[in-house]
């Protein structure tokens, strides 16, 4: 099983994704941001450097790979709290992860004002 945590940033996705790897037997978590760092050091002096991995391919091609491949390994749960706003970006990735069977999309919401509270606070 495969479970990505999506929502505003600061609603809580990582939190909720530590809790459940808690509470799930065998879970783990899986995250993109690794995969945006390895590419980051990559291209750090290349012309294609990114601004935001989200954007290169190779990001979203590598974390639909990644989390696949730990979900094999492990046997899953396989839990992802990461951001996804451009809806073709969230396909790309989320259709090999469709196909690896056990795909579960689920998007965190959090009041604005409790938001606001998170942002003001850091």
């Amino acid at each position: 099983m495969i479970v990505w945590l999506n929502g505003p940033f600061g609603s809580g996705k990582t939190t909720l994704a530590a809790g459940l790897c808690r509470a799930v037997p065998g879970a783990t978590v899986a995250d993109p941001e690794a995969v945006g760092d390895l590419l980051r050091s990559a291209l750090a002096r290349h012309a294609l450097r990114p601004r935001d991995y989200q954007n290169l391919p190779p990001w979203r091609q590598m974390t639909g790979a990644f989390v696949v491949a730990l979900t094999r390994h492990t046997g899953g749960p396989v839990i992802v709290p990461m951001t996804v706003l451009h809806p073709a970006y969230a396909e790309e990735i989320f259709t090999p992860l469709r196909q690896a069977g056990g795909f579960h999309h689920l998007v965190v919401h959090i009041h604005p004002a409790a938001l606001q509270e998170r942002i003001e606070a850091s």
